[in-house]
């Protein structure tokens, strides 16, 4: 007769513990080389996009946020150089394992969805990481076209496709996911994004936008000013950003008035971070910074699929080429060159 009681304990136990924190979510964190650090988080939540700090001790973190519907959650170090990507609902306790040498290689356990997402994803982490934008592209649209019905492949075009390198593939690839498979809560701000990449955002000519220079003083650029303008719109961090300031080193040496203009406009979060940044290009060409970051209006409504891109326009300010490859921006600038 004791059975029955004692099971019937152990099941609220188990109860109570799955319910401990039904308003939160929890993350406990595992980072290789067992780094002394500071990392960020970033997802979005009832109270807007929430980036949050916490600290990695020996290798070992934890944090615990809030959503109101699964989210995705990224994870950077102090330098947003990214170290991966999990999903996130109320009431989870999910373990992480990443990996500062390769995001793609990170892994999660506690959200089935997390959990197969870093699974497809670690065991190609090396083939990923080294891989061209176009060889990446196509692993995800195999992916994809074996799994309409999976939001992992929504997961993976979001986040792991180039929609820079080609945007009506992008729009294509995104359409053939099921729609259940891509819900409006995880993935909206995606398809509005592709949307406008998508659209004729950059087929008008671009309007002037208002940066700071290094010196503090307040400039305009003008696309129309030169007969081609190179504009490197750039991030925080110096991760990626040498091939950058290799391209627009070459860039520079086409440099001249009534020639080629080159621009460099970062979307730090701050001054101070953008000064950080620069400070060791010895830069020949011209720097700023953008109050607002991707969020500011002369920005945002070019629709940037991701952080860096590059615009080369004409004399008009049209457009001539939008992409994520710097050679391909150098490119296209020197071949419009007279």
């Amino acid at each position: 007769m004791r059975i029955l009681p004692t099971l019937l304990s152990a099941a609220l136990i188990a109860v109570a513990t799955a319910c401990g924190h039904p308003d939160s979510f929890r993350i406990q964190g595992e980072i290789a080389d067992a780094p002394t650090m500071n990392l960020r988080l970033v997802y979005s939540s009832p109270r807007g996009v929430v980036s949050a700090v916490t600290a990695s001790r020996d290798g070992k973190f934890r944090y615990e946020g809030a959503v109101t519907r699964p989210s995705v959650v990224e994870i950077f170090d102090n330098e947003y150089r990214l170290l991966g990507r999990i999903v996130a609902a109320n009431g989870e306790d999910i373990s992480v394992r990443l990996d500062r040498a390769n995001p793609y290689a990170a892994t999660a356990r506690g959200d089935k969805t997390a959990e197969r997402w870093t699974e497809w994803l670690s065991a190609r982490a090396d083939e990923l990481r080294s891989a061209t934008p176009s060889a990446r592209n196509a692993l995800i649209a195999s992916y994809v076209a074996e799994h309409p019905a999976d939001i992992v492949s929504a997961l993976l075009v979001m986040t792991s496709y180039d929609s820079a390198a080609d945007p009506a593939g992008a729009a294509r690839l995104w359409a053939s996911i099921d729609a259940q498979a891509r819900p409006a809560y995880l993935t909206g701000g995606y398809t509005a994004q592709l949307e406008r990449v998508d659209s004729a955002a950059l087929q008008e000519p671009i309007a002037p936008i208002p940066y700071m220079r290094r010196s503090g003083k307040m400039d305009l650029l003008r696309p129309k000013a030169a007969p081609v303008t190179l504009i490197a719109i750039t991030g925080a961090g110096r991760e990626g950003r040498d091939s950058v300031l290799a391209m627009l080193r070459r860039a520079a040496r086409h440099r001249g008035k009534g020639r080629l203009e080159v621009i460099d406009l970062s979307l730090a979060p701050d001054t101070v971070e953008w000064r950080r940044t620069v400070e060791t290009d010895s830069a020949t060409w011209s720097q700023g910074w953008i109050a607002g970051g991707i969020s500011a209006s002369a920005i945002g409504r070019l629709g940037l699929p991701t952080v860096p891109y590059f615009i080369v326009t004409d004399s008009a300010g049209a457009c001539i080429s939008a992409t994520s490859e710097a050679s391909q921006a150098l490119s296209a600038a020197i071949a419009n060159l007279d």
